[in-house]
């Protein structure tokens, strides 16, 4: 990279700077202290405790008259002030770079290394196949206590949750709080995950800790494929929870009309079944 340097002050400015300069030791041999500077554009102003010099003149002035300033213009400290070292005129406007930006300071990339996934995010993400699933770590859990499985039906991985079944995944294991597979495929309408795990023997009235069944989850998501499913395969609509609440019973009182409607043809096709069956 090409080093960039400060092109330094222009022939204008250094013609301000000996003006300056010049009319600095004017005042200072009439005795005149405590100099401030406030360049602007045109011109520049030396005002002294005793007046103001403009141009090489120097004329009597009130020290308690008002300063008078430029908007454009950058003000220099005090010599004799705080910073007692003169400093002479300089133009504030130069971008001043850092080594970096320059190019003197070669640069290091910090190599990234992402932390790889634990067996249950590479399930959840779908990304196990078959070899990868060992008697290990089929029915292993989580910090949180849930199994792969119980990640493959959340997140709707159902080949994932194919293989962990045929590699002996446990369909009944309930977590800490007793929440299922069945369950967490329901909350999340994966009706194709709840039907296989029906079939592959997941206990359709489960409840958890607090009395909810995989109908219950199905219900408050309003997922109408699933709760069709669980109906078809024995789910309770009285079973009730801790709160006194039925699957039926939250639907109507969350306004979840497709729910709802879901259960009363479910009731229909029930009672129209038993009247031909008792006809017959």
């Amino acid at each position: 990279m090409k080093e960039l340097r400060d092109p330094g002050p222009s022939s204008r400015d250094l013609a301000l700077v000996n003006d300056l300069v010049e009319r600095i030791m004017n005042c200072n041999s009439s005795g005149s202290s405590d100099i401030n500077f406030e360049p602007d554009e045109s011109t520049v102003v030396i005002k002294t405790e005793s007046g103001q010099v403009s141009s090489g003149e120097c004329s009597a002035q009130s020290a308690s008259s008002s300063k008078s300033t430029d908007s454009s213009s950058n003000t220099l400290p005090e010599i004799g002030g705080k910073n007692s070292a003169f400093l002479p005129y300089k133009q504030q406007s130069l971008t001043i770079l850092t080594n970096l930006q320059r190019g003197n300071v070669q640069t290091h990339t910090k190599d990234f290394t992402p932390d790889p996934l634990t067996f249950h995010e590479r399930v959840a993400k779908g990304e196990v196949d078959f070899s990868d699933i060992t008697d290990t770590n089929v029915n292993s859990l989580d910090q949180h206590g849930y199994s792969p499985l119980m990640w493959a039906c959340f997140h709707g991985r159902f080949s994932t949750v194919q293989m962990l079944v045929e590699k002996g995944a446990e369909v009944n294991f309930g977590s800490v709080g007793k929440e299922t597979a069945l369950m967490l495929a329901s909350t999340n309408g994966h009706f194709e995950i709840v039907a296989y795990l029906l079939t592959s023997g997941a206990q359709v009235d489960s409840a958890d800790e607090n009395g909810n069944t995989a109908l219950m989850y199905a219900t408050i998501g309003n997922h109408i494929k699933c709760i069709t499913e669980l109906l078809h395969h024995g789910a309770s609509l009285t079973k009730t929870n801790q709160s006194d609440d039925s699957a039926f019973r939250l639907a109507v009182a969350k306004n979840l009309h497709g729910a709802q409607q879901a259960m009363e043809i479910f009731l229909k096709e029930y009672i129209e079944l038993n009247l031909v069956q008792q006809s017959s």
